[in-house]
């Protein structure tokens, strides 16, 4: 059986019996664009080449479901950092850098420890804790899916979701961890 599909944002891909070849997906993180446009997703198979849809319903309301969460994790980002943009500015204009320098040593310092307890819990047992983030944010049992009838488990295992969730913690720990120093030596530089 051979299937081909379109997704947006990412080529196409080829998968058979076999192998599944992702193309650049795992090294792009393009693999996630899948959540966010699963209907087009069809394969053709057997000698009359009948067009059948890839994945089952329950695997279709999964991807919604995750796709749903990607929003709303969009929108809360989104509204943090303009949060933080207006409260930077307002303290800029009135010419507190200082109260600017040290709340973001703190909010970071506090984001990085945060953030530093779940890889290292994540870390011990990711299987543990990927579960409870399941059970956590959907309200469904959809996320629980049978490698035998379910095409998405195998596609996205969950080795593909740890190395991913470690490979986005680094960057942000990295990130955090930069602006954190240079929030600290501009304190103790123009400040202090």
């Amino acid at each position: 059986m051979y299937c081909s599909f379109s997704i947006s944002f990412a080529p196409y891909y080829l998968f058979n019996k076999d192998s599944i070849r992702f193309c650049r997906v795992c090294r792009n993180l393009k693999a996630v664009t899948l959540l966010y446009n699963p209907v087009t997703l069809t394969c053709a198979s057997g000698a009359g080449r009948r067009i059948q849809e890839f994945f089952n319903e329950k695997e279709k309301r999964h991807m919604n479901d995750v796709k749903e969460l990607f929003l709303a994790a969009e929108r809360l980002r989104t509204q943090g950092l303009w949060t933080a943009a207006l409260a930077g500015l307002l303290l800029l204009w009135r010419r507190q850098i200082g109260i600017l320098l040290r709340t973001l040593q703190w909010g970071v310092g506090l984001f990085l420890a945060a953030v530093g307890t779940i890889a290292f819990l994540a870390a011990a047992s990711f299987t543990k804790y990927f579960t409870w983030f399941h059970l956590l944010l959907f309200d469904n049992n959809d996320w629980l899916l049978n490698p035998a009838t379910d095409r998405l488990i195998n596609i996205l295992p969950e080795g593909f979701f740890r190395d991913t969730a470690f490979f986005i913690a680094g960057i942000f720990l990295a990130a955090a961890f930069l602006l954190w120093l240079a929030a600290r030596l501009l304190d103790k530089r123009f400040v202090n």
